[in-house]
């Protein structure tokens, strides 16, 4: 098992197994819930900073 990493919108520790995830520019986001994937894929910048 991985370690815990943490969802981008409200960081929490989320365990990249087993969550929801999108790549996004060639990396792999992971979210808490599916509703916080729905938010990072409104605006990904205000998210990650880029």
């Amino acid at each position: 098992m991985q370690d815990a990493t943490q969802c981008p919108v409200c960081h929490m520790d989320v365990d990249p197994q087993s969550s929801p995830s999108e790549n996004y520019r060639g990396k792999q986001y992971n979210f808490c819930s599916d509703g916080c994937r729905e938010k990072f894929l409104q605006d990904p910048a205000s998210y990650i900073g880029s």
